[in-house]
């Protein structure tokens, strides 16, 4: 996530990456640019283009969908983004201990804190502060 606090105002972006089997078969990617804690515009990799939310975002996806290099990223994404750190992620953790862990979000940045959500297979949430 990247963020930019500006006189009250805060925008970010978010870099997603959802999956649910080991395999990774139905990992989708999701790109989106928020203001003010409302979504602007989102890429989802699973519809391959962006879609705006809020009047500002229709003329953001507008812009996105046109430009072919931003394009051909956001769809590699889930093999050159998604994938690679999936795989070096679940390497680290998988088959290592009784309990199941999944990072949902790997990095949240707010107030200048750095925070790490997980879920148990039984989906209890732990955050945890990285300082």
């Amino acid at each position: 996530m990247f963020c930019i606090l500006t006189h009250g105002y805060y925008e970010y972006a978010m870099h997603e990456c959802v999956y649910s089997t080991s395999d990774y078969s139905d990992m989708v990617y999701l790109n989106s640019y928020s203001f003010n804690k409302v979504v602007d515009v989102q890429f989802n990799s699973s519809v391959g283009k962006y879609v705006g939310y809020t009047e500002e975002g229709v003329k953001y996806a507008e812009n996105f969908n046109k430009d072919p290099a931003i394009m051909q990223q956001r769809k590699a994404s889930v093999d050159t983004y998604c994938r690679p750190n999936a795989q070096l992620s679940d390497s680290a953790v998988r088959d290592k201990s009784g309990e199941c862990y999944r990072t949902l979000l790997s990095a949240v940045l707010f107030s200048n804190d750095l925070l790490s959500c997980e879920f148990t297979c039984a989906e209890e949430t732990h955050w945890t502060r990285l300082d």
